[in-house]
């Protein structure tokens, strides 16, 4: 059984103004820093959030007869990329996996797209008129929300989020929805907000911060779901594609396709950490394209093949996955317990 220990160090829960922040103390000879780093990089680029994405960001122009007039220091792409990047606070869509049907090249403006069995139907509109002599700043405070055609309020009244700053005679009308989709997909949907690591005595200080849809811990929870999840179909991917290969050679390539350095970095080291590999280097010859290319050498005096060490390789890292989640599972969340949460 692999050597990880999971230590709650501290948590600070969202309070309106500052991001929550989650500490974990990291430990054990099996704790690596490429496994680490994984499960900061699926936190914040896997997991399905809710968000405002610019296709569905309708700002409607002004008719200066009206005696008002659109904004003259913002124009419309700027203020469409301050509501993508606002984030949809409080809306769960309580799934760890989310399908690349959903979300690849998806066109979100057709009605008929595929949707997630969990997605909600989110809506808002704001419809501000600035009839002061002064500057008026329209927030979050200024959104009529829908959820599933209830209004709900999403937002910390005390603490809102800038949209716009009108002058006098100014006016903002805009319509917009909010979808499930993944920070792979654009960075409107990145699931944390930040995340960081300290390595010190052996141990290994873990920061995350979250985006306001659900608390750090749930978030861990699922980034670990996901880890091995994906780990599973990466592992049952490459056993399809070489297992004819029973060739018994001293070099051999391994090809992930649809996959960056997230989970290159880590099933590189647990390769090279295999006792009867000589060598395992990683590569990723386009950064336009999601494709690690591993160029391992093998010992050819050895009876199993290359595969056969590669399938290992997985087989620790998905005992790293499980023993971790079960050492992460003992820490009790401050607010409320850790939901069931579905995977697809």
């Amino acid at each position: 059984m692999a050597d990880i220990n999971v230590n709650l160090k501290s948590f600070e829960p969202f309070n309106g103004l500052k991001r929550g922040k989650l500490h974990l103390e990291l430990s054990g000879k099996d704790c690596n820093l490429p496994f680490v780093n994984a499960i900061g990089r699926i936190a914040t680029k896997r997991i399905p959030v809710y968000a405002y994405t610019k296709e569905l960001i309708q700002i409607q122009k002004i008719n200066p007869e009206t005696g008002f007039h659109d904004s003259v220091p913002f124009n419309y792409d700027m203020i469409r990329n301050r509501i993508k990047n606002t984030p949809v606070a409080g809306i769960d869509p309580e799934i760890s996996y989310l399908h690349e049907r959903y979300w690849k090249n998806a066109n979100y403006l057709d009605k008929k797209r595929e949707k997630h069995e969990n997605e909600k139907e989110v809506e808002a509109n704001i419809n501000i008129e600035n009839r002061t002599d002064d500057i008026l700043h329209v927030t979050t405070n200024d959104m009529l929300i829908y959820v599933n055609d209830k209004i709900e309020e999403l937002y910390n009244k005390e603490y809102p989020f800038l949209i716009i700053s009108l002058k006098p005679n100014e006016a903002f009308k805009c319509s917009l929805k909010a979808v499930v989709g993944i920070g792979l997909n654009d960075t409107c949907w990145d699931s944390a907000g930040n995340y960081w690591y300290d390595k010190n005595d052996g141990k290994i200080d873990f920061f995350i911060e979250g985006n306001l849809c659900y608390d750090e811990f749930k978030l861990i929870s699922r980034s670990l779901e996901y880890f091995k999840l994906r780990t599973k179909l990466l592992k049952e991917e490459i056993k399809r594609q070489y297992s004819l290969d029973k060739e018994k050679k001293e070099n051999f390539q391994v090809k992930i396709v649809d996959e960056d350095h997230t989970f290159g970095q880590i099933i590189n080291y647990e390769i090279q950490s295999h006792k009867n590999i000589k060598k395992s280097s990683m590569s990723k010859p386009s950064l336009l394209v999601r494709e690690i290319i591993l160029d391992i050498i093998v010992s050819p005096d050895n009876a199993k093949s290359m595969i056969d060490f590669v399938m290992e390789a997985f087989d620790n890292l998905m005992n790293k996955i499980d023993v971790f989640e079960r050492e992460y599972n003992k820490l009790l969340n401050p607010d409320k317990p850790k939901p069931k949460t579905k995977k697809n």
